[in-house]
């Protein structure tokens, strides 16, 4: 069944923000102004329908309730499919959680977002099974720890701003990126942003733009994107208690695969007194856009900073590694 969510390329449970930068994305790339394509306009037409519903929160809810109904009415298929027959959402749902479930040593993978559903209080969305129904469901029948939801609601945030970034830094390719960034640098004051767990400060230069975006729990994600768009970076903490390393390290690499692909196994070794864990990868929708991704387990938390970089690297590279010892800083005492 062909959604809005689909038309958005986006999953259903995804988040307002996500939705709002996957507009923005396909508007830039089918708008018939920038577009020649001849079916750019028709393209263009089922894209603002889908933002129309999909962006109104009332028309979103009453949209999921009525594909919930149509998921519970959908026919459920015994035996293997026929080539003349397409499987229903609840088959395609259920193969893709069982593609997820066979990674790394056995533990079992948070379920895919496309086909998955977020609980009611995040998606706004009611009936029909929620995500953690059915991860509870799966994990009831293997008898093996589920890994918390809060990683895929963080992550999903993440690719969100990645692709509106990479929007972004595509827009300002025409700018003799540097000359913009010797003008911010000389005339731009440097800031400060105070780490709100530790209290520590840190001295942003001025070439870095800070935008604050709220996820699961509570817990803000900070993006600190370049004014010329060749870098951003992304830092942010994740509070699992009853989470290792052993288990989120490899959920981590399997929910960014098909957006972020990341090297394995990556360089795991102790930084400051704590587990430390980091990798190199690329962006899939951009892949001369590099990424460095490093995680450090510090009592039940788990702080991440990632990376993005825009050819050519070493115009960004400098200013990333001095942001980036700046961040790392404000956690020592931990």
């Amino acid at each position: 069944m062909h959604t809005h969510y689909d038309n958005l390329k986006v999953t259903r449970g995804a988040l307002a923000e996500v939705i709002r930068a996957a507009y923005k994305a396909l508007s830039q790339r089918y708008h018939p102004d920038r577009n020649p394509n001849p079916d750019a306009q028709r393209i263009m037409r089922i894209i603002n329908d889908a933002y129309a519903v999909l962006g109104d929160p009332d028309r979103r809810m009453a949209y999921d309730r009525e594909l919930a109904a149509k998921d519970r009415e959908a026919p459920k298929v015994q035996g293997p499919a026929t080539s003349a027959s397409a499987p229903s959402a609840a088959t395609a749902a259920e193969a893709q959680r069982a593609a997820a479930s066979g990674h790394g040593s056995g533990a079992r993978a948070e379920p895919s977002w496309f086909g998955s559903r977020t609980a009611a209080s995040h998606a706004s969305a009611a009936g029909g099974q929620t995500a953690r129904d059915a991860a509870a469901a799966h994990s009831a029948a293997t008898k093996k720890p589920r890994l918390p939801r809060t990683i895929l609601f963080v992550l999903a945030v993440l690719i969100g701003l990645c692709a509106a970034w990479i929007w972004h830094a595509n827009l300002r390719r025409t700018i003799d990126a540097r000359l913009a960034s010797n003008t911010v640098q000389g005339g731009a004051a440097s800031t400060t942003w105070t780490n709100p767990v530790t209290q520590a400060v840190a001295t942003i230069g001025g070439i870095w733009k800070l935008s604050v975006t709220g996820a699961d729990a509570g817990q803000p994600i900070y993006t600190f994107t370049e004014t010329n768009g060749s870098a951003a970076i992304v830092f942010a903490r994740e509070d699992l208690p009853d989470v290792g390393f052993d288990r989120y390290i490899p959920a981590y690499i399997h929910n960014n695969a098909h957006t972020m692909p990341l090297g394995a196994p990556g360089i795991r070794e102790t930084v400051d007194g704590h587990e430390s864990w980091s990798t190199d990868g690329h962006l899939v929708a951009a892949p001369n856009m590099k990424t460095h991704v490093e995680l450090r387990h510090i009592g039940s938390s788990f702080w991440r900073l990632v990376i993005v970089q825009a050819q050519p690297y070493r115009e960004s590279d400098d200013a990333t590694q001095a942001l980036e010892a700046q961040l790392w800083a404000t956690l020592a005492g931990l």
